[in-house]
């Protein structure tokens, strides 16, 4: 089981407000629950960001004269190092 950090945070009364609605609605068991999946759907969107500026550098890099074979294990080479 992973373990668990406490923090602990301050909110205005409105955030609070809202944040007992969501748990009121019957999503989230708890405030933990709810900030929880806040943080994984922030992690999910930076890893998204990450992947969409790998995928624009690569097409910014133009198209390789190499043969398919050759860039493998170009890739494979610099993964085992």
């Amino acid at each position: 089981m992973t373990q668990m950090i406490r923090k602990t945070i301050s909110l205005p009364q409105g955030m609070a407000n809202f944040i007992q609605t969501r748990l009121e609605s019957g999503l989230y068991g708890n405030d933990s629950e709810y900030f929880r999946e806040l943080v994984r759907a922030d992690q999910k969107q930076q890893e998204k960001e990450a992947f969409q500026v790998m995928i624009e550098q690569s097409l910014a890099s133009g198209i390789s004269s190499r043969a398919l074979e050759d860039a493998f294990q170009e890739a494979r080479r610099r993964a085992k190092a």
